[in-house]
């Protein structure tokens, strides 16, 4: 017995040591204290700071440490997580009025990659099935590199990649000569000579260090080496692209700040070449994100939105999905998931011709397939390896054709991408999934059903550059409900053009013949998404119809925005979005718990609700009414919020969040008066029960309580403590405010009885349930050793002085009909006999402020209490045939 204990007891520190040291804790997948913002430019982070101390009822210690991305006005907000709740901050960071986005800074790591044996050739690009894999599993890369390899425009301009992972072997022989380099820049000077807001970044960018330290690991260089290792050299492998600058941005692992980061230097040097018709910058055309996070995409917003920002300017992405066989569609990954026209998904395929089981997938978010098993390729320390491998392999070859498509001898290219970055980006992306080879391992879950083939897709722009080709893309111009504005570049020898379009998903194309290249194209239903395509016409011949662009017409009738929910006293104000087209609101509350919504129509953005209960949950949701359009947006998102609370919310209650180990062993279950709440094991040893349950404590009366442990296997010996604060003055009296205590520990289930003094203080106060291992604490814990094992829960409870109780009226079965009230309380009962009763609606504090006298018959009688002159609320409800009475408690809206 002295050895079990003996084993019990080493677990048991064993666990303590753990939560004392990180090597042993789970790992988060975002940093601690850290809440990602991007703010309107009239903002400032005072100004956020004075929002949230105001909305959360207390004076915050806050700290913008860096902005993560100047142009658009992303700052990190860092705080105290042991002392300020990250959950709760991040949802008022997200009412804030002036915060585009809130999220948490993600920590991004690289791709796992398999390692799997060497083998010493590029079989991705030709295969023969001599030695390795299927024959025919390749890009056909010999027939691209037969019309083009790499390096400059037609128009002379140097063809940059931006590779975003963890640095490069900047010496390595395959890949010195074809780094990008900032000239404009002199290296290691201190000073931002080309005025980009970078400073000494002539190697590239270094995200997590603010320098052009590029040099790094073995991830990175392995991925350039695929995109643009030297080609026709004599030596080592050659890239997708035999010339072309590789921009390097180090940046990964790191919280997801540093690739917010990364994208925005990537995108400010495009930018810059855009906008000076390339005098300064570089012509950045595509960015390799070899790396991704299992999460969803609603959950990483600022990230998601600049692979659009990036793609305005012309540069198009390839994004590694999941090194997982998981459909992320279903599980969440990033960047998979996130929808941007300018983003191609890639998953892994095998030498033999098979999408790899390890894998992700998804018939919505994953675009195609490409090559990433053990891709012979460039190694750190000027090395090679083949056991680079996966979907981080997989992905630069898709990076490196979209690169290779603007080295081709293509003038129209060039000047779409000049005149219309976004649609020569577009462009490109459609060469891409246009020129797939179809796979049946990729049938049904992915969206172009193909692997990657370079050929195909070189072929499918040198069509686009022939004598009379179609325009290469177009703009979509002042949109209108019922028509748009479609513009196009002039191409060379044509002397009209022709036009197609139909509403997505029909068969039939209308086409209008001989149009400019500005044509206003009309009669279109509003809210509907149009395919659009070009063909010119020319004195040598016609061109076929080019690919098609999708054209969505406005007047949808857009689901609002909710920016904020702030509660102050007993009113809640809501604001939310508006929308040109939306003509009235349908705003929509209840009871958490109720079946019944009780609805209002709005014409302004905004709603009060008054006179609410306090420290109550509510559910709410929103629709937009578009009249014009005769047509509704979807219902939102059920949003739930708590009223305020007085003290039992309040922020002077010691917080014993994060102190107890409850991997063994927690409060399973509580049964309190009203409450019987099963919890079982909760965050951080921790449950925040305020919103809900909650019961009503009788001022001098005895309450049963029942307090049940859960365990894993073994049981443990506990003691339970209740404690309430019955002054309300947010402090756990040791002395007056303990409110039960078992007299021994024990692994069963514990019974026994509060007291409720007659002089605590009516209304909403805290109650604190501790259970600790083999030892009593008080309500804030010692800080010793012996305070370790165990788990806390807070609950808010209401103290009364009338007698809540509905079964001691014999001989009645009396049911209230429903509750939240609101109009008329009403009451079925049952009685085996004529009996004389009197109602009685009290105030939560006891005050009577309605009274009937009801006669009623035998058998089924209903009876009703006009409520429309009571303020919104709390009340109790007494029936008293003035010997017995049963209470109810209820709700007026």
């Amino acid at each position: 017995m002295k050895t079990f204990i003996q084993i019990q007891l080493l677990a048991k520190i064993l666990i303590a040591i753990c939560i004392a040291r990180p090597l042993c804790a789970q790992s988060l997948n975002h940093v601690q204290g850290d809440i990602m913002i991007s703010i309107d430019l009239e903002a400032t982070p005072n100004y956020l700071t004075y929002q949230l101390s105001r909305s959360m009822g207390m004076q915050l210690d806050l700290d913008f440490e860096q902005v993560a991305s100047v142009p658009f006005n992303v700052w990190l907000l860092k705080f105290d997580h042991n002392t300020i709740n990250e959950i709760r901050l991040l949802q008022k960071v997200k009412s804030l009025s002036g915060v585009n986005h809130a999220q948490y800074n993600h920590v991004i790591k690289l791709r796992n990659t398999p390692n799997d044996s060497r083998f010493n050739e590029q079989w991705q690009y030709i295969n023969t099935g001599a030695s390795t894999g299927t024959e025919g599993a390749d890009l056909d890369m010999d027939l691209a590199w037969d019309i083009a390899t790499g390096g400059l425009t037609a128009q002379g301009d140097t063809i940059v990649v931006a590779v975003i992972d963890d640095g490069i072997d900047p010496n390595h022989e395959d890949l010195k000569d074809n780094l990008w380099k900032n000239y404009a820049e002199i290296p290691n000077n201190g000073i931002d000579d080309d005025n980009n807001g970078y400073i000494d970044d002539y190697l590239g960018w270094n995200s997590n260090e603010d320098n052009d330290n590029i040099d790094n690991d073995d991830h990175g260089t392995s991925v350039s080496g695929i995109i643009g290792a030297k080609g026709n050299n004599g030596i080592g492998v050659a890239g997708v692209n035999w010339n072309v600058k590789i921009m390097t941005i180090n940046a990964i692992p790191a919280p997801e700040s540093g690739v917010v980061a990364a994208y925005s230097y990537v995108w400010t040097q495009r930018k810059r070449y855009n906008d000076t018709n390339g005098l300064e910058g570089a012509f950045v055309v595509a960015a390799n994100s070899s790396f991704g996070l299992g999460v969803s995409a609603e959950d990483t917003p600022i990230w998601c939105d600049f692979y659009n920002v990036m793609g305005e300017e012309g540069i198009v992405s390839a994004g590694a999905t999941s090194n997982s066989g998981v459909d992320v569609d279903v599980t969440g990954d990033v960047p998979s998931n996130c929808t941007s026209d300018y983003l191609i998904v890639v998953t892994n395929m095998t030498w033999d011709d098979e999408k790899r089981n390890a894998a992700g997938y998804g018939a919505s978010s994953v675009d195609l397939g490409a090559y990433g098993q053990n891709v012979f390729t460039t190694y750190r320390n000027k090395s090679y390896s083949s056991s680079f491998g996966g979907t981080s392999a997989a992905t630069p070859h898709v990076t490196g054709v979209a690169a290779l498509l603007y080295s081709m001898d293509c003038d129209e290219l060039i000047t779409e991408a000049k005149n219309n970055p976004s649609g020569a980006a577009l462009a490109v992306k459609n060469y891409i999934l246009d020129g797939v080879v179809p796979n049946e391992s990729l049938l049904g879950i992915t969206t172009s059903e193909g692997k990657l083939n370079a050929a195909n897709t070189l072929q499918l722009g040198v069509n686009a550059c022939s004598d009379c080709p179609p325009p290469i893309a177009f703009t979509v111009d002042n949109t209108t409900p019922f028509s748009a504005e479609i513009n196009w570049s002039v191409v060379d020898g044509a002397s009209s053009y022709d036009l197609r379009y139909r509403e997505k998903g029909a068969s039939n194309w209308e086409e209008i013949s001989s149009v400019s290249p500005s044509y206003l194209l009309g009669s279109l239903l509003a809210c509907s998404t149009y395919e659009v395509g070009l063909k010119s016409n020319c004195t040598s011949g016609n061109s076929d119809f080019g690919f098609t662009q999708n054209v969505l017409t406005m007047g949808c009738c857009e689901l609002p925005e909710l920016i904020s929910v702030d509660s102050e006293g007993d009113n809640v104000f809501f604001t939310w979005s508006e929308d040109e087209f939306v003509s009235t609101y349908l705003f929509e509350y209840r009871l958490l718990g109720s079946e019944v919504w009780i609805s209002e129509t709005l014409t302004e953005n905004n709603y009060v609700l008054t006179e609410v209960t306090p420290c109550i949950s509510y559910e709410a949701r929103l629709t937009s009414m578009c009249g014009d359009f005769n047509s509704e947006s979807e219902i939102s998102d059920i949003i739930v919020f708590t009223t305020e609370c007085g003290s039992c919310t309040g922020s002077g209650y010691c917080s014993l969040e994060d102190l107890l180990d409850n991997g063994s062993e927690w409060v399973d279950s509580i049964a309190i008066g009203d409450i019987m709440f099963k919890s079982g094991k909760d965050e951080n040893a921790y449950g925040n029960y305020l919103g809900g349950p909650s019961t009503s404590l009788l001022r001098g009366s005895l309450v049963p309580l029942t307090l049940l442990p859960g365990f894993t296997s073994t049981v443990y010996d506990e003691y339970f403590t209740v404690w309430i604060d019955w002054n309300n003055d947010e402090i756990f009296d040791e002395e007056t405010e303990l409110a039960f205590e078992s007299t021994e520990p024990s692994s069963e289930e514990i019974n026994g009885t509060l007291f409720v003094p007659e002089t605590a203080n009516l209304g909403s106060t805290r109650m604190r349930v501790i259970m600790n291992f083999d030892t009593k604490q008080g309500p804030c814990g010692p800080g010793t050793t012996a305070f370790r094992f165990g788990e806390v829960e807070d609950y808010c409870v209401e103290v009364t002085n009338i007698n809540l109780t509905n079964n001691l009226l014999d001989g009645l079965e009396i049911s209230l009909v429903s509750n939240p009230i609101v109009e008329a309380i009403n009451f079925d009962i049952i009685s085996e006999s004529s009996i004389e009763l009197r109602a009685g609606v009290y105030t939560i504090d006891g005050k009577l402020v309605l009274s009937e006298t009801w006669i009623t018959s035998a058998g089924n009688t209903n009876h009703t209490l006009d409520a429309t002159q009571l303020s919104s609320g709390l009340y109790l409800v007494n029936l008293t045939d003035g010997n017995r009475s049963s209470t109810y408690k209820i709700i007026i809206l």
